[in-house]
């Protein structure tokens, strides 16, 4: 899948049932979301994260964060709680413009529309905090890969990362993604659909060794959704 598609399939998605397609639960389909169960959950996932990081001590100072992928705003709005500044990038238009009207704090959230595999629009060495959740996984693994180059790109000396990732495991690791990808053109017929991507955990870790990233943390466990085909992986980075 290139970019256009990739855009193009997620637009149709956050069009279809936006928050469903962002946080997948079987008994919210078809818009049943409620709001503000929806946004809460993203403001109890950023107060545990943002806790774990703190006890690491591995902020230098928390002025401006990005949020990759940042879909409906759930994750970005409570950032701007801990950041005086944080920006929110998606490869979706219609993400976007949904979340303008989600945003809670316009005076120190922007949103940005970023249909590309680098993120130039955005300048290097500003971020004190690079956060991206259950978002790779929808990316192919070359342009996972360019995507973390960038976020270093992105972040100050001193800065901080927390990346998560997915790897194969079982038959899934036996497929390889294009042909993944080929099954699935065929069986939504070119309806939009929900890809994932894994990406083995060690490339990660020489990725981060050859770009100057010391791993704070790392831990892998198995989801509820795709638990017999996918492993999470999460780290926790800082840029040296």
């Amino acid at each position: 899948m290139n970019i256009k598609d990739m855009a193009s399939n997620w637009d149709s998605l956050a069009a279809e049932d936006s928050m469903y397609v962002i946080l997948t639960d079987p008994d919210k389909s078809n818009n049943q979301w409620d709001k503000e169960e929806f946004f809460a959950s993203g403001v109890n996932r950023i107060e545990s994260k943002m806790a774990q990081i703190e006890k690491l001590h591995a902020f230098d100072k928390k002025e401006r964060a990005l949020d990759f992928g940042c879909g409906l705003g759930r994750l970005t709005n409570p950032l701007a709680g801990h950041f005086s500044r944080v920006d929110g990038v998606d490869v979706s238009e219609e993400m976007i413009e949904q979340a303008r009207g989600y945003c809670k704090y316009p005076e120190r959230v922007k949103y940005f529309h970023n249909p590309k595999t680098d993120l130039s629009l955005l300048d290097s060495n500003a971020y004190d905090f690079v956060y991206s959740e259950i978002v790779l996984q929808h990316v192919p693994p070359k342009h996972q890969i360019s995507y973390v180059k960038e976020f270093v790109r992105l972040m100050q000396p001193g800065g901080v990362m927390f990346l998560q990732t997915i790897h194969a495991i079982g038959w899934r690791a036996l497929v390889p993604n294009w042909f993944a990808e080929i099954c699935w053109q065929i069986k939504y017929g070119g309806r939009s659909y929900i890809p994932m991507y894994g990406i083995p955990c060690n490339a990660i870790l020489r990725l981060c060794k050859s770009s100057g990233l010391e791993v704070l943390n790392h831990e892998s466990y198995s989801p509820q959704v795709s638990a017999q085909r996918f492993t999470c992986d999460e780290y926790i980075l800082k840029k040296t």
